[in-house]
């Protein structure tokens, strides 16, 4: 019986604010509601932003061991000595010039080899 005193002197004290000052029992809820989209809001910026940050970086990695993974198979099916010899017998290169463009090509193929190697250890770090 005195909780139940207690709860509707209680409310009944709460509903009779409402009546005396309703302008700032409104302004206090709407600060209130305001307060909280704010923050949903935030929360979920955030969670967009991380992912989408995340996708970008999965999906770089991926192209640059896609293209690692390429080259390794050019080097792997001779192709800079097949682009040397074509590039050698439309030019009328000697053997000497055709030997020295096709370790040319392989060093440039090496070359970024190495630097999606190094991209890919600098990903890896920034996580």
């Amino acid at each position: 019986m005195n909780i139940t005193l207690r709860s509707t002197g209680l409310f009944g004290i709460l509903f009779s604010i409402t009546f005396l000052s309703p302008e700032s029992i409104e302004e206090s809820a709407k600060g209130f509601v305001k307060y909280q989209i704010e923050k949903e809001v935030r929360e979920k910026q955030h969670l967009v932003s991380e992912s989408t940050v995340a996708n970008q970086a999965l999906s770089i990695a991926n192209r640059l061991g896609l293209e690692s993974e390429k080259i390794k198979e050019d080097l792997d099916n001779n192709l800079p000595q097949k682009i040397a010899s074509v590039i050698a017998s439309m030019c009328g290169y000697d053997c000497e010039r055709q030997k020295a463009l096709a370790q040319s090509i392989t060093a440039g193929y090496l070359d970024r080899l190495k630097s999606i190697k190094v991209c890919a250890t600098c990903t890896r770090r920034s996580y």
